[in-house]
């Protein structure tokens, strides 16, 4: 998604709350880094856009952010206004889980305002 809409004004950030020295847990954040940008990195190769590690306890940023756990995915327009978060919860019930197709949608909706 990344490598087809940077172009177009999409910033991607990618935020991560695990213990970024631990070799397991940094495998694991590139294998969701790729799933969601549909592509390949390697193991070192650092993702073409920023990537942030929180220093948060989960329970945390679960209260802060409003999530039951990660990934989660949040679309902001060109005003920097929410438009869309995944996954969607009403109190313990799922209402819609992370969908990078239904992401794509939405990003390049946004991308087509000027």
């Amino acid at each position: 998604m990344h490598k087809k809409l940077a172009k177009d004004g999409l910033v991607i950030l990618a935020v991560n709350t695990d213990d970024p020295k631990d070799k397991k847990t940094r495998d694991n954040v590139i294998g969701v880094l790729q799933k969601t940008m549909h592509e390949k990195l390697a193991k070192d190769d650092p993702p073409p856009f920023p990537t942030a590690n929180l220093n948060i306890e989960a329970e945390e940023y679960q209260k802060r952010f409003k999530v039951a756990g990660w990934p989660c995915v949040y679309v902001f327009n060109r005003d920097n206004l929410y438009v869309k978060k995944l996954p969607l919860w009403k109190g313990d019930d799922l209402i819609e889980d992370v969908d990078y197709d239904v992401i794509d949608k939405v990003v390049e909706e946004q991308l087509k305002k000027k």
